[in-house]
């Protein structure tokens, strides 16, 4: 195969990982959008109080149980990015692996960028899914106090 058709070949699975990960990026915020849309009107409806025992139990078991699904979609979601990434990755040592100097060919842009714009890009993707990720940790560990300090009524 010569390096046109290689470059051609890595390079489509180049800018199918990267829209991979902005699809990843989009389910993380569009997901945590909704959650935590849903979770702040749980909070609010919460506090006016409820006078019915099982609403408020159901309504206990979301509040934590939101955080749970948020954080488990972020880790979902951060494990896929570092998969693409590392796919990439691979790309990128398969041309330079497999490519070969040859003076009848063309010279061909690198697959993907490299250095410190390649490096943002990354650690951006990663930031996002570990920031919502302690996000949620916090809001469980609040709900969970915050359901443990309740007083019973009675």
């Amino acid at each position: 195969m010569d390096n046109v058709k290689l470059w051609e070949l890595l390079r489509a699975k180049v800018v199918h990982e990267d829209t991979w990960i902005q699809n990843r990026v989009n389910w993380i915020l569009a997901s945590n959008t909704i959650l935590l849309g849903g979770f702040a009107t749980l909070l609010s409806t919460g506090l006016q109080g409820d006078p019915y025992e099982a609403s408020r139990i159901l309504r206990d078991a979301i509040l934590l149980a939101i955080p749970v699904a948020g954080g488990a979609l972020n880790t979902f979601g951060f494990v896929g990015l570092f998969a693409a990434w590392k796919a990439i990755a691979a790309a990128q040592e398969d041309w330079l692996r497999l490519s070969r100097a040859e003076a009848t060919q063309p010279a061909l842009p690198r697959l993907h960028s490299e250095g410190t714009s390649s490096r943002i890009a990354e650690y951006s993707s990663y930031m996002l899914a570990a920031f919502v990720l302690l996000f949620w940790a916090t809001m469980f560990v609040l709900a969970v106090t915050s359901l443990a300090l309740r007083s019973p009524k009675g």
